[in-house]
């Protein structure tokens, strides 16, 4: 209670686009973010798969709307070494996946 205002207590929450729980763990967080990034790499996929397109405009959507959403508020998590590794394996993946010009 809080100013005489009962509020209720919950488990976690979405602040400012990143998820805060009560064991400050950041395994799902990452993994909302690895999702949110899978939903703008399939909102761009027609773009990323246009063969008119070249290699370094494939990057530019990359770094510029990919990859942001996947990183949004990475600066505030505590990593494992296994939590790190999966992140930067999905960042990777992410671009490698359709940049090869065939």
């Amino acid at each position: 209670m809080i100013e005489g205002k009962s509020y209720e207590a919950v488990n976690q929450f979405i602040y400012l686009g990143s998820q805060i729980n009560s064991k400050n763990s950041i395994q799902e967080e990452i993994r909302l973010r690895i999702q949110a990034g899978n939903r703008s790499l399939f909102a761009n996929k027609k773009l990323l798969n246009n063969k008119n397109l070249n290699a370094a405009s494939k990057l530019q959507i990359y770094k510029s709307i990919i990859r942001p959403t996947v990183t949004y508020g990475c600066e505030t998590w505590a990593m494992t070494g296994t939590e790190k590794i999966a992140y930067w394996f999905s960042r990777e993946e992410y671009f490698e996946k359709y940049t090869d010009q065939h």
